[in-house]
């Protein structure tokens, strides 16, 4: 059963929602729903990817997230960042 779109506006946790902006029109119109009732998001478009920029593309889009979890453990201590060791 889909989530009502009012349930995601009592989520008061910082949301990076990253986006490719050679991504479906479908994806888009997700992003504008979503952006616009999240109270704490962040939205990050990528000029030259598309919807499956985190695999194509790891090294820009995993920098982003991690800039992302340093700038919200500076304000919210109880966000974690967990290393993994490099494979």
């Amino acid at each position: 059963e889909p989530t009502p779109l009012k349930a995601f506006r009592s989520l008061n946790v910082p949301v990076l929602y990253i986006v490719g902006k050679r991504s479906p029109r479908s994806a888009h119109g997700v992003a504008r729903l979503l952006t616009a009732v999240l109270p704490r998001v962040e939205m990050v478009q990528f000029e030259n990817l598309g919807h499956m920029g985190p695999v194509t593309h790891p090294d820009a889009v995993n920098e982003v997230i991690g800039q992302f979890l340093e700038r919200n453990r500076e304000t919210n201590p109880s966000v974690s960042v967990r290393q993994e060791p490099a494979r």
